[in-house]
């Protein structure tokens, strides 16, 4: 077992300002994500069409959706949490929660039920968080991690060579989105590893991050939603009137049930 306190800084003794990348901790996350807006803003003719390749992915998913190709577009649409930038929410480490096939269906259901969305395409992966409650601004960053992911290595490796940062060679990286062929690819990289846990580092700009909300959709839902459903429930029950001799309610009491069940809706999800 590691004797690394896995809160370590990759780099001691640098100021996170004298550098080009976010500093990760060796074995645990923080909480800041990529942002593609930044990268749609950037003066940096590079992460502007880093930005144009989200979009290329994303209306490509899209095109298969709209020609009735769900499983082409769920393979497209494959956004695995990529713990080795080591950004979002995980606590004692940074093993995420398997959120990747959920994501992929949260993305495809989304655009399935918009034929809008099908017709116009998007200008930013953000407006998925405006379509989908479960798209958070963690979500965006594992999307833009993804198909990014090739960037992020010659990333790291130029930075570490500019920092001095050991390499190991022939680290095995998974799901790599190739922008010329449109499919995703399993490779080997010359890359930094933690010694908390051997896994792989990537590193990630700055100036393309920003924090994450203090709390993200499914802590949210876990909580303080799935609370006040209860206690919305708990509400209408001590508040029916009881039923008649024919064993129903009047007329208005279940209307008001009707409406009171719509805010039942994903309870026990």
């Amino acid at each position: 077992m590691s004797t690394v306190d896995p809160r370590t800084p990759l780099i001691k003794g640098i100021s996170q300002y004298d550098v080009d990348f976010v500093i990760p901790r060796l074995g645990v996350d923080i909480p800041v994500g990529i942002d593609p807006f930044l990268l749609y803003k950037s003066r940096d003719p590079e992460y502007r069409k880093l930005h144009s390749q989200l979009l290329d992915a994303f209306h490509l998913g899209i095109s298969a959706i709209r020609q009735n190709k769900t499983d082409e577009a769920r393979r497209i649409f494959d956004f695995p949490e990529v713990s080795a930038i080591g950004m979002g929410y995980t606590v004692g480490g940074k093993r995420g929660s398997g959120v990747g096939t959920h994501l992929t269906g949260l993305i495809v259901d989304t655009v399935v039920g918009s034929p809008s969305l099908q017709e116009r395409g998007i200008r930013h992966i953000e407006e998925m968080q405006l379509l989908s409650a479960g798209i958070g601004a963690d979500r965006v960053s594992d999307i833009t991690a993804n198909i990014l992911k090739g960037f992020l290595i010659e990333y790291t490796q130029r930075q570490c060579q500019i920092w001095g940062i050991p390499l190991k060679s022939g680290v095995p990286i998974e799901h790599i989105y190739d922008a010329v062929t449109r499919e995703w690819t399993d490779s080997y990289a010359d890359l930094p590893v933690s010694p908390v846990d051997g896994a792989s580092i990537l590193l990630v700009p700055r100036r393309i991050v920003r924090a994450l909300p203090w709390i993200n959709y499914d802590d949210f839902f876990r909580t303080e939603f799935r609370a006040y459903l209860a206690a919305k429930r708990q509400s209408f029950r001590q508040s029916s009137p009881a039923s008649d001799d024919t064993g129903s309610s009047n007329a208005t009491s279940k209307s008001k049930h009707v409406l009171a069940g719509r805010c039942w809706v994903g309870e026990s999800i």
